[in-house]
């Protein structure tokens, strides 16, 4: 902790006391001096400022001293506490305080929730949130509102539905808070009706509400309905953060809409976020997927602050746009600056390998996911061995390796390997790979599509029509095709 912040406590704590004290005593704990005797007032106050100021460290010591003082059992010391342990991230520690209280109170519990929701632990919020209306503990506003945020993590639309009715019924459905996590809730789940009612009916709507929506929307897929909605946000004269400009700038890459997306990237430099990490990620998102792969890297090149994510975000768009070599040494230079590659850094990297045919480099790749880095290959990173051997014409190899695959192929493992089998005519192993895929998905017509394109390119009419009468049967119909233009 810095100098400053610890001699600004320290006269913070004096302050409240109206004594004189040396920096000395304080640093050493003595904390009764000239009749400055701490109290069940006093330690929350001081604990809240060390939680303020990230003073993490001294905030356990001053855990200790209120051991010592007798406090520990005091139900608003410990709700503070809670409150900083589950900020600290040690929410074994809150919780251990939690379940030592003497007597039930809802700013604890309250605390307690609220951090688990604040690290993703959805589940465990929930169930903390069970557990105290089962004890019969009156929820407030905040722990409805954390509950409900809970449900916008593990999509839990129906709880969400319950405790949405139970704010209600406990007076609390004006409130902003738990207005912005109804919004959350009902936007990410994709109830866009029930997003928007929740949104109207909020009457004093702040950046949160608005950001609510936008992510949410955007989340849930609907990304054009988001970038309508940040316009809006606009018009009205809404301040703009961090947040609004990530949501925003990630629904105008998931349309490939580059138009909007540059003008959001000029806002974000007129707001100054341009040097924000987070925000260059999802620019060098936007534009890899745009096409515009120079950009990205200019983007990735200025960025003053790289993390992994904006590594992965590079190597991505360079190979989804068949610079495989580049984006393979940049996944060697990732490593030579000691960032650890993640798993949807071998996504990239493996794709990168399969669009220009290096085999023996993807399946080398591949095997230093376990072996150097401790990384178990998901589906996705088999798909990608799959695809590349089949692109190379090595069919019989793809389907060993598959054979060989400690989890069960899915449907687009196979349907990766019969498309490269009428690629190649390959009908043996074609109708191997269709056996499977019909098993897995019986009734999507692509399947019977590709099967029958095989028997097409082989000649082998009678079986073609075997395939179109088989869909007939089962009452599988092709889906019409369609085309999307931008205007």
């Amino acid at each position: 902790m810095k100098g400053i912040q610890r001699k600004w406590l320290f006269e913070f704590w004096v302050s409240r006391g109206r004594k004189e004290a040396s920096w000395e005593d304080f640093e050493d704990g003595q904390m009764q001096i000239e009749g400055l005797v701490p109290n069940q007032f006093t330690y929350p106050s001081i604990l809240r400022t060390c939680t303020s100021v990230g003073a993490f460290d001294l905030g356990e010591q001053i855990h200790s001293q209120v051991i010592k003082t007798g406090f520990q059992y005091d139900v608003y010391v410990c709700s503070v506490l809670i409150d900083m342990y589950a900020k600290l991230g040690k929410l074994e520690t809150a919780l251990e305080i939690l379940r030592r209280l003497p007597e039930e109170d809802v700013v604890s519990w309250t605390a307690m929730i609220a951090g688990y929701t604040q690290h993703d632990m959805f589940d465990e919020a929930l169930k903390l949130f069970g557990d105290m209306q089962n004890q019969g503990i009156q929820s407030d506003n905040i722990g409805l509102s954390s509950a409900i945020s809970a449900c916008a993590g593990i999509q839990a639309l129906s709880q969400g539905r319950q405790i949405h009715a139970q704010s209600f019924l406990s007076g609390f459905s004006d409130d902003v808070s738990i207005g912005n996590a109804l919004v959350s809730l009902y936007a990410r789940c994709g109830q866009r009706h029930d997003a928007y009612t929740a949104f109207k009916k909020i009457d004093k709507k702040d950046n949160i509400s608005w950001n609510a929506l936008i992510s949410g929307l955007a989340q849930s897929g609907f990304c054009e309905e988001a970038l309508q909605v940040f316009s809006q946000m606009n018009t009205a004269g809404v301040e703009t953060n961090l947040y609004t400009f990530i949501s925003s700038v990630s629904a105008a890459a998931n349309t490939a809409n580059l138009k909007q997306g540059k003008q959001i990237h000029a806002r974000i430099i007129k707001k100054g976020y341009d040097l924000e990490t987070e925000v260059s990620n999802a620019l060098i998102t936007l534009y890899a997927k745009c096409g515009s792969i120079d950009d990205a890297e200019k983007e990735f090149s200025e960025m003053p602050e790289k993390n992994e994510i904006s590594w992965n975000a590079i190597i991505t768009g360079y190979s989804q746009h068949g610079s495989g070599i580049r984006a393979i040494n940049l996944f060697e230079k990732m490593k030579q600056v000691g960032v650890r590659p993640n798993h949807i850094t071998f996504v990239g990297v493996l794709s990168a390998c399969s669009h220009v045919g290096l085999v023996e480099e993807c399946l080398g790749y591949f095997d230093s996911m376990s072996k150097e880095h401790g990384l178990v290959p998901k589906p996705e990173h088999y798909n990608c061995v799959v695809d590349l051997l089949s692109r190379a014409g090595l069919l019989c190899r793809a389907r060993k390796f598959i054979e060989d695959m400690p989890i069960e192929p899915d449907a687009i493992i196979w349907r990766t390997l019969l498309s490269a089998c009428a690629v190649h005519k390959n009908v043996d192993i074609g109708e191997f790979a269709a056996y499977h895929l019909l098993k897995l998905e019986p009734q999507d017509s692509a399947s019977y599509v590709l099967l029958s394109n095989l028997y097409a390119v082989a000649r082998k009419w009678d079986s073609r029509d075997c395939t179109r009468q088989m869909m007939k049967e089962r009452g599988v119909k092709k889906e019409p095709a369609q085309s999307w233009i931008e205007r």
